[in-house]
């Protein structure tokens, strides 16, 4: 009978190395570290889209099936089907938890009411961080926030439970534009692909080389004034 590698690896005499398992201290060349990180930022974003993926399809089940699509009836404790809801909840088969499933249904719901450029941007937990805001303005300001500054989901709850403490006042100007402009040229710079510039670079004209020095330049004094600004 085979071995699992697993089981193989785990039976080696202490400080051997299994020889099918890489050494993660190996030196990469600059096209491998690009490469792990492109596959990094991939996989992470994957991930994100496929928890929020799940949330929206059971929310839109569990709202068809027990509310009549409504979500308003979801959160009404005296709603007809809430009885139904509550024997899926404790069904000994269903293989999530009943918070857990309340969630996905509420930021299923959160989902349909933000900008998706923003909320797709976030995990479940940065979506469960921000349930707790009832205004939508707030909302996006704070997930805005939370992708440009690369806010873990603690950190956002953190943000989150200042807001509620501290509301703005109605005169107080917001700065959502301001946060929106940025977090799209965080998009746009991490869409660059440094390492094709390098391969590419050799041929191309003068021109191309000015205009992209220009630009890269210009990203670059733009960040340097944002910087200054917020150390005022």
């Amino acid at each position: 009978m085979t071995t699992p590698l697993a089981l193989r690896a785990a039976s080696r005499p202490a400080g051997e190395r299994a020889s099918f398992l890489p050494d993660p201290l190996a030196p990469l060349s600059e096209v491998e570290r690009a490469q792990v990180e492109q596959a990094v930022r991939t996989i992470n974003r994957t991930l994100v889209t496929g928890g929020l993926r799940i949330a929206v399809e059971i929310r839109n089940y569990v709202l068809d099936e027990f509310c009549d699509g409504r979500y308003d009836l979801f959160v009404n404790p005296k709603h007809s089907k809430q009885a139904a809801f509550a024997a899926l909840c404790q069904h000994p088969d269903l293989r999530v938890g009943a918070d857990m499933l309340r969630l996905w249904v509420r930021v299923g719901e959160q989902l349909r009411h933000m900008d998706p450029e923003l909320a797709w941007q976030l995990s479940v937990e940065h979506h469960r961080a921000l349930l707790p805001l009832a205004d939508a303005k707030a909302r996006e300001l704070l997930a805005e926030r939370a992708i440009v500054e690369e806010l873990t989901a603690a950190q956002l709850s953190e943000a989150v439970a200042q807001a509620l403490a501290n509301p703005p006042s109605r005169g107080r100007p917001r700065t959502t534009t301001t946060l929106r402009h940025l977090s799209a040229a965080q998009r746009a710079i991490r869409a660059v692909d440094v390492e094709r510039i390098r391969s590419e670079a050799g041929r191309w004209t003068d021109q191309q080389r000015a205009t992209t020095r220009e630009r890269a330049l210009a990203w670059k004094s733009l960040a340097e004034q944002v910087l200054a600004a917020l150390a005022e």
